[in-house]
């Protein structure tokens, strides 16, 4: 949990100080510590009241954290040793895809 914190916490920090640099490598962290995208999306518009970045960085934030969905998501249902099913809640499918995305 703290881990999480501390890396949607970076993200935010990034875009309010213009850091495009760090923008994948701490959204593909922020999932890997179980950050939704909904998560990642709070600390990007925090970042973007903070410091009020150029419309350029935070479209290439907000493809960062689109991009690596995208990527988690077909990582997910192509994963064969642990692909979520249906019935399982959210923790779980979480749980059962992150393993597939680190790799």
């Amino acid at each position: 949990m703290k881990e999480r914190t501390a890396l949607l916490a970076a993200f935010a920090e990034a875009v309010s100080t213009r850091q495009a640099h760090e923008f994948v490598w701490l959204v593909k962290a922020a999932y890997g510590a179980g950050a939704s995208r909904e998560d990642l999306l709070v600390a990007l518009e925090t970042g973007w009241r903070l410091g009020d970045p150029p419309e350029p960085i935070t479209a290439e934030a907000y493809a960062a954290v689109h991009a690596w969905q995208r990527m988690a998501n077909r990582r997910a249902v192509h994963c064969d040793e642990s692909a979520p099913r249906a019935d399982r809640r959210r923790s779980e499918r979480r749980k059962a895809w992150l393993p597939c995305i680190i790799k």
